[in-house]
Parts: structure tokens; C-alpha cells; sequence
């Protein structure tokens, strides 16, 4: 497919041009801010583990985690990696100074993320133990926030990644550099054409998407830099060569590229739209997330909620590494996606339920691997026994239950998944942490898991 892609789809126009000044970062200069989709984890003793989940306000810039500095500064205090935070209003000088005491100013670790918001360059100037720093720092309403890496490096905390829970950890009792996050030090690798887009849609249902036009800049090792053009066929007349997911019941799509762009953006047509140059297309909203590798390298995904029925999809990636690597690509996909009509006339009560206080569904096993589920309107009460016995008599698989629950228009922390234990099952197992986690990375980490909490008689 790839050679025939290549003769048939591409026309490479290769040229050289001369080498150019990377980009800086200007004072004042706006960039856009959503809210991290990761779970933060604080621990600071390694006597008694307190490891337990806080909720600052956090914000994914340009695909990393920045948090307010006074609020890592109020989560490490009393550890062996605390730090003071000094602020000169007349100077416009932030100064923070390793190992003393923090001293809280009020508004500490209180607020929540905006969804979306703008970052600015911010204009104090940083200095680390008496030391100028140039750390990339924004002003988010007022308050500096800074790239949790940067800050761990600098101040030498510890700051790790699962990839599997898409969970966050901070710790005061151990040093920045460790074999978990070694890999973050590696060296840039230039690239000399965009990245394969692999999309992932479902279980065990993953593709390359057709990589369509592009236009390409890199750097030699001589300082020169080599550009490419590449023209290739309008996704609208590709179904012959375009990848194909037919029959998924999962509305949601990841995308992976081995080398993640700094942008993304996607739309998309209506099958009825082939051959059709001119046929207007639908933005889709694309959600950003991150991902870390064994090695403790990390970069950014990308997440779209696909649209029912037959579509086609093209995505804009942009990347941009200053003076080793920059451009844009076009890729695309098509999917088919079954609507929710059968699954709503043969699950009515699990549609148009209350959202007031969210919704909790239940997830139970009845053989290893195997999950089934239903979901209730949220309450402040415990179920009773014979709540969940009912939703054992109309339960549901895990990608049905993705299905329904893309019928609500509902903010992911609303939506809370409780494994339980079904009375009417044999099959035994523990609830433990290790189950809630297998149990989220079922509904692709989107939703926080906790164990259902003891059934009324």
C-alpha cells in the first residue's frame, strides 16, 4: 500500500533553503490552555505511604502539564523537597529558594480549570535559589504557572507518569533524575517527514491513516535546511486507498503519531459527500492528552468523538521544533459507526436519565476479562441489593455502555465507573486498586473508577 501510495498519490517537490533563526518566545504573547485530563498523585513519606489524590488547578499548554507554582509549593512543604515562594510586586520578581518552609498566602490549592482559557508569557522575571532562570512561565488570572518537569528538574523533585491510569505523581521524597523519567533528558531527533498517524478506535481495532498532502522543513547537520512538498488526491476522492473501520461501536477515536504534532485539527464529511471537491465538511473538537513511555519520555495524544453513521475524516497536523524540524500534514480515515437507535429501544431505561448529580455505573465481572455493566442516575444514598441484581438482568458491554454514554452531553468528572460484585455471579475476585484500574482502561481512562460502596438491605 505504501508504494502504491507513494506512485500513485505523491508528487515530491524537494528544495533547499537557507537556514533560519529559531522562534522565541515573546513577552505577553497568548497560547492556549484546556484542562489537564490526568489524575494528580502527591506522596511525601516513604515511612508510611500518604500517596492520595489532590485536585488543583491544572492546565495542558502546548501538550504538557503547567501547574500554579504556590500550589507545588503548598503540596511538597514539610518534605525534603519543600521550597519557599517570595514574590516582589515593585520588581515584578519572583524568587523561590530550595529547602525552606512555604508559607501560605491563602487561595493555595483552591479553584478549579477552566475547560479552555488563555495562557500568557508571563512578564516577572524567576530566579531559583538566587540563580536567573529562563523557565517558560504563563500568567493564567493573575497566577504563575509553570511546566511541572521544568520546576521538578530545576528544584530537583521527583515527577512521574503512568501511561496506563493517565496518572500524575509528585513526590517530595526522592530527586528529579531517576530511571523513571531518564528518558525525558534525550535529544531532539530531527525528523525528515511527518509522523504515520495511527488511529485507534475501540478494542484492537487500529489502523494507519493515508497520509495525504504535505509540505515539510528540516535541518541538515550543515545548518542548511531541506524542504518538501508533497501533493496528493483530495480526501474525498481516496476511498479506494482510504483505511476503512466498519461496524465500531466505540464513538471515540485516538490518535498517535510516534512523533506527536504541536497541533491538531480535524473534519470531517458525510459519506454522501464522495467525489464531492466543493461538499462543505464539520469541525470536530479535538481533546489532548498525554502519554509517556516506558523510558520516561513523554508527548501528547490526541482524542475525537467520532459521528454516527458513515463518515470520512481528514486531520491537520502541525509540528514545529524551531530550528530542527517544522510543517503540516494531511491524513484521513473512514469510519462507520452503528447509531444508537437499537441499543435506546432495548435499554430505555439506561437513556434520558437525571445528570443533576452524575451518573454512576456499575461494572462487574463474571469470568476473568469479561466485563458487564448498567448505570443509574447519581444519588447521595447506597444502592440496594436488589438496584444492582435489576441491572444484572439488563446489563450491557463495556462498548455498548461507551455508546449510551455518548448520548449524554455530560463533563467526563461527572460520569464515575463503580466495580462492584453482582450477587447473582460465582465468579470470585478482589476489588482492589489494580481491579479499578483494569476497569478504567475499559472505558480508555476516561473516567475515574472507585469501589462501589456497600449495598443497602
Amino acid at each position: 500500500m505504501k508504494k502504491l501510495n507513494s506512485s500513485l498519490l505523491m508528487l515530491a517537490l524537494c528544495f533547499t533553503l537557507l537556514s533560519s533563526t529559531a522562534a522565541a518566545v515573546k513577552l505577553g504573547e497568548t497560547y492556549s490552555a484546556i484542562a489537564t485530563n490526568n489524575a494528580i498523585v502527591v506522596s511525601n513519606s516513604t515511612d508510611a505511604p500518604d500517596a492520595h489524590l489532590v485536585h488543583p488547578a491544572v492546565y495542558k499548554i502546548e501538550g504538557a502539564n503547567y501547574f500554579k507554582l504556590r500550589d507545588i509549593a503548598m503540596l511538597l512543604n514539610g518534605s525534603d523537597k519543600q521550597f519557599a515562594v517570595n514574590y516582589d510586586d515593585n520588581a515584578k520578581a519572583v524568587s523561590i529558594t530550595s529547602g525552606k518552609p512555604y508559607t501560605a498566602i491563602g487561595g493555595e490549592l483552591s479553584g478549579t480549570a477552566a475547560a479552555s482559557c488563555s495562557a500568557i508569557v508571563s512578564n516577572n522575571t524567576i530566579s531559583i535559589n538566587g540563580n536567573s532562570s529562563d523557565l517558560k512561565v504563563f500568567k493564567i488570572d493573575g497566577a504563575n504557572y509553570f511546566k511541572l518537569r521544568d520546576l521538578g528538574q530545576a528544584l530537583d523533585f521527583y515527577v512521574g507518569y503512568d501511561d496506563e491510569t493517565k496518572t500524575v505523581t509528585i513526590s517530595g521524597t526522592k530527586g528529579y533524575k531517576t530511571t523513571e523519567n531518564i528518558g525525558f533528558f534525550q535529544e531532539t531527533i530531527v525528523l525528515k517527514e511527518p509522523s504515520a498517524l495511527t488511529v485507534i478506535c475501540g478494542e484492537n481495532k487500529n489502523v494507519e491513516a493515508l497520509k495525504g498532502t504535505y509540505s515539510w522543513t528540516y535541518q541538515n547537520e550543515d545548518g542548511t535546511e531541506m524542504g518538501i512538498n508533497a501533493d496528493s488526491m483530495h480526501p474525498l476522492t481516496a476511498k479506494k486507498y482510504m483505511p476503512y473501520f466498519e461496524n465500531l461501536v466505540s464513538s471515540r477515536a485516538t490518535l498517535l503519531w510516534t512523533t506527536a504534532p504541536d497541533e491538531v485539527s480535524v473534519r470531517c464529511w458525510s459519506e454522501e459527500c464522495w467525489g464531492q471537491f466543493d461538499a462543505k465538511s464539520e469541525n470536530i473538537p479535538v481533546e489532548v492528552f498525554e502519554t509517556e513511555a516506558l523510558d520516561g519520555s513523554y508527548s501528547r495524544g490526541f482524542m475525537i468523538e467520532l459521528k454516527g453513521g458513515s463518515c470520512i475524516y481528514e486531520v491537520i497536523a502541525k509540528w514545529d521544533s524551531f530550528e530542527k524540524y517544522n510543517g503540516t500534514a494531511s491524513y484521513s480515515f473512514y469510519t462507520d459507526v452503528k447509531d444508537q437507535s437499537g441499543l435506546r429501544e432495548q435499554f430505555p431505561q439506561y437513556f434520558d436519565l437525571s445528570t443533576f448529580k452524575g451518573l454512576e455505573v456499575y461494572v462487574w465481572s463474571m469470568a476473568e476479562g469479561s466485563y458487564r455493566c448498567g448505570v443509574l442516575a447519581g444519588t447521595n444514598r447506597n444502592k440496594t441489593w436488589e438496584e444492582i441484581m435489576d441491572l444484572s438482568l439488563h446489563s450491557v458491554s463495556v462498548e455498548e455502555m461507551k455508546q449510551i454514554l455518548a448520548s449524554y452531553d455530560i463533563p467526563d468528572e461527572e460520569v464515575f465507573l463503580l466495580a462492584c460484585h453482582q450477587p447473582i455471579s460465582s465468579f470470585a475476585y478482589e476489588i482492589d486498586s489494580a481491579y479499578c484500574a483494569a476497569v478504567a482502561a475499559q472505558f480508555d481512562d476516561r473516567y475515574a473508577c472507585f469501589s462501589a460502596p456497600e449495598m443497602m438491605e
